[in-house]
């Protein structure tokens, strides 16, 4: 049986300090993002994003205020997309790095995330998310990872600095009393999950299932900052 091949052409691609970043789209439609080489997502799967989201939000505990979320990682504005759906949420700040990224966004995906960038509470940070982290006097009530592929597999090795004990720590600093913090990873990641219970005196893991466009798995990592 011959094997089908299907074309991809590349709508964009830059040079940054961490490589070439390219945006690609099959012939279906579908969108494709390529760091280095290296898949980072489609446009068509936004499960586990989804529940990333679901996952962090179902796990604050209620509060007479509005939560106010950070998001690491835009890729396409999936888990902003996702944050927005709830009425609770009065910011998301979404740091991103990569101006291509950015700039993808508000043009060639911008329909893809329902406009989520222009949404009056959406707060966009062009900056690194690590000096974010130890630079910021701000408090958020769950801080959201979607970073690389996860904490073992990296696109760019500096950033296995996201990952350590010294950083998570830091985020829960940053987290509002009984806040939470969740992390997407395409694979298991047991190591994690114990520096993630080394900090937080609650931590879960979850096992997604992915059907499109084939069927894999992803790992959604919680840990909650209070009892």
């Amino acid at each position: 049986m011959e094997k089908v091949v299907k074309r991809r052409e590349i709508i964009d691609h830059r040079f940054t300090k961490g490589g070439e970043i390219r945006l690609q789209r099959r012939e279906e439609g579908v969108y494709e993002l390529i760091y280095n080489g290296v898949f980072l997502m489609a446009s068509s799967n936004d499960h586990s994003e989804k529940v990333l989201a679901r996952k962090a939000l179902q796990r604050l505990k209620p509060k007479s205020g509005e939560y106010e979320v950070l998001i690491g990682g835009l890729g396409m504005g999936f888990t902003l997309r996702e944050v927005l759906t709830c009425p609770s949420v009065s910011r998301a700040v979404v740091i991103e790095i990569e101006r291509a990224i950015i700039d993808w966004n508000r043009t060639f995906l911008f329909n893809l995330n329902g406009s989520a960038l222009n949404d009056p509470r959406t707060v966009l940070v062009h900056c690194d998310l690590y000096s974010f982290f130890y630079d910021t006097r701000e408090h958020f009530d769950a801080v959201l990872m979607d970073v690389d592929n996860g904490p073992n597999w990296l696109v760019l090795g500096k950033n296995k600095r996201l990952y350590t004990r010294k950083t998570l720590q830091k985020i829960k600093e940053i987290l509002a009393p009984n806040g939470v913090l969740a992390t997407w990873s395409a694979q298991r990641d047991e190591r994690y999950l114990r520096k993630m219970g080394s900090i937080f005196p609650q931590t879960e893991e979850t096992r997604v299932e992915e059907t499109v466009p084939k069927k894999g798995e992803s790992f959604i990592y919680v840990g909650r900052a209070g009892p």
